[in-house]
């Protein structure tokens, strides 16, 4: 059960590369999709073991020793909210109290001929992040758009999405989209459009970016003959969302002082306090992929 909820978004800055391992199609290194609709995610597995690795290196005082007493202080604080180590052997485990859900494409940037790129969702989608936000804002395209069709809020009739021609279905648009406060300062009418939902898996599955990469000899310093290989990734300036949930501490001592609940962390805040407005997701760090910024208002009140 769980005591309180955030949503959060986050666009890419960087190509993100949240993979599955090796894969057995074309592409030898896939990103993380949804089995239903192929559309990309971000596992909340991924997604919280990125935020707890970066919030461990943001809360570590590296000039002092581990044991330091300013360290111990932190990370009681820290395995309480994420967990006890796993190699913790003190008897007295957590579990974590803070949960992640998986992180869902909202938007899609797509190349145009008339800007430099839309931003482009679908009714399934938007649906279903109406549904879970519990949002007050009705809105439903999936009458109007049938394969080749769009919505454009800015009065082109016809739109070019890279190989892709849509006549624009503007009668009656609704414009609630755009009344996410959280979103204002990326989506607008100029910018966005709504595909059908058969088009818009077609152009995440052709349309996502494929990177070709060599496989370096570690001895040599140079590329081995046969090192070719190609990674997905998800592309910059993608939309995302996701839930970040919280709950109380569970074990026998709080069931018998209700009271200690009431003096721990809340896990949100926390995470609000601790996580930086910009972070990393998935692999090839040190390449610079997968940086991502949170569009969510966040306290500025960081622990120096």
């Amino acid at each position: 059960m769980f005591s309180n909820c955030q949503l959060e978004y986050i666009k890419a800055i960087s190509p993100i590369h949240a993979g599955t391992g090796q894969g057995l199609g074309l592409i030898d290194m896939p990103i993380q999709r949804e089995s239903h609709t192929s559309f990309p995610k971000i596992e909340g597995s991924s997604l919280k073991g990125a935020i707890k690795f970066h919030i461990y290196n943001e809360i570590r005082d590296y000039n002092r020793p581990f044991e330091d007493d300013k360290n111990k202080i932190e990370f009681t604080t820290f395995y309480d909210i994420f967990g006890s180590d796993e190699n913790d052997s003190n008897d007295d485990s957590k579990a974590s109290r803070i949960v992640f859900t998986d992180a869902k494409l909202l938007f899609f940037p797509v190349k145009a001929v008339d800007r430099l790129f839309y931003y482009v969702s679908c009714p399934y989608i938007l649906k279903r992040w109406q549904d879970e936000i519990e949002s007050d804002a009705k809105f439903d395209y999936s009458s109007e758009l049938k394969e080749g069709n769009c919505i454009c809020f800015n009065g082109q009739e016809k739109i070019i999405l890279e190989d892709y021609l849509f006549e624009s279905k503007s009668k009656d648009k609704d414009e609630k989209i755009f009344e996410d406060d959280k979103l204002k300062s990326i989506l607008n009418k100029e910018n966005t459009i709504i595909v059908s939902d058969q088009d818009f898996i077609d152009l995440v599955t052709m349309y996502i970016e494929v990177i070709t990469r060599n496989k370096i000899n570690p001895k040599t310093g140079t590329a081995e003959a046969s090192g070719l290989f190609t990674e997905e990734y998800l592309p910059s300036e993608s939309i995302l969302y996701y839930q970040v949930l919280e709950s109380p501490r569970f074990s026998e001592k709080a069931n018998k002082n209700g009271d200690d609940n009431k003096k721990l962390q809340k896990p949100i805040e926390y995470y609000n306090k601790k996580l930086s407005t910009i972070f990393q997701i998935g692999g090839n760090k040190t390449i610079g992929k997968g940086l991502v910024k949170r569009l969510e208002n966040i306290s500025s009140d960081k622990d120096e």
